[in-house]
């Protein structure tokens, strides 16, 4: 038979203690227990609800994502060409605003020019008029 070795009395508080300890280190493994039931319960009763689920929001998103890119290619291609249209036709018509300014300001010099002359004409007229007078 084995001795067995005499531990020294701890009083009251150090049985008490030692009760506490066993009793809470017997209540941290039975919820650990507790918690790997809970767990194993969960993963026969959820995945297939969820993966279900998962699967089936995952194939509607695709859905959504590829009707939108589909819908905004179709706003997009004709938006865009009016665009490009509008840009052509604006870059035509500047050109043709530029080239009817520049005739527009060979006009104004054109009459600047000959009001000019007609204002030289009016002067020489009116010193010859006054000179064959005298």
């Amino acid at each position: 038979m084995e001795r067995v070795k005499d531990q020294p009395s701890r009083g009251p508080l150090g049985t008490i203690g030692s009760m506490l300890a066993g009793g809470g280190q017997a209540l941290i493994v039975q919820a650990q227990s507790l918690a790997d039931d809970v767990q194993r319960r969960i993963a026969d009763v959820i995945p297939p609800v969820w993966s279900t689920e998962l699967d089936r929001l995952t194939r509607r998103i695709v859905r959504l994502e590829n009707l939108l890119a589909d819908g905004g290619r179709a706003i997009v291609g004709p938006v865009r060409a009016l665009a490009l249209n509008a840009i052509e036709g604006t870059a035509a018509l500047r050109a043709r605003t530029d080239d009817i300014v520049q005739r527009l300001e060979r006009l104004e010099q054109l009459l600047a020019d000959l009001q000019a002359r007609v204002a030289n004409s009016s002067a020489e007229d009116s010193w010859t008029s006054s000179r064959s007078r005298s």
